[in-house]
């Protein structure tokens, strides 16, 4: 039987150095795990707002028009609520990545 867990400890090698970095630890897991959230959670409250809110058409409308009139609040809550899941996992990207040549840091800019 095949055990699906992480390893405990990972070993990266740099040329001549070894290196052995640690599992990540459980924040750095539950801020990638935001990420999970981020698209459902933005995704199923546009939806619940877009079906239930008097003349407003999904298929003709953006979810973007939710957010004016008097119930825009929700909608600029869920912008935001979506956009601190999604900073979140980059943060937990980072987390998981430290320790490691080259993980966590910014790409080179597109030619």
């Amino acid at each position: 039987m095949t055990s699906l867990h992480a390893p405990s400890a990972v070993s990266v090698s740099h040329g001549n150095k070894a290196s052995v970095t640690t599992a990540p630890d459980a924040r750095a897991t539950a801020l990638l795990q935001c990420g999970l959230y981020a698209g459902p959670v933005f995704l199923a409250t546009s939806l619940v707002q877009g079906l239930t809110r008097a003349g407003f058409d999904l298929s003709h409308q953006p979810v973007s028009f939710l957010s004016l009139g008097s119930l825009g609040w929700l909608q600029r809550a869920n912008f935001v609520v979506a956009g601190l899941l999604a900073l979140a996992s980059r943060w937990g990207f980072g987390a998981h990545g430290a320790g490691v040549r080259g993980a966590g840091q910014r790409l080179p800019p597109r030619r």
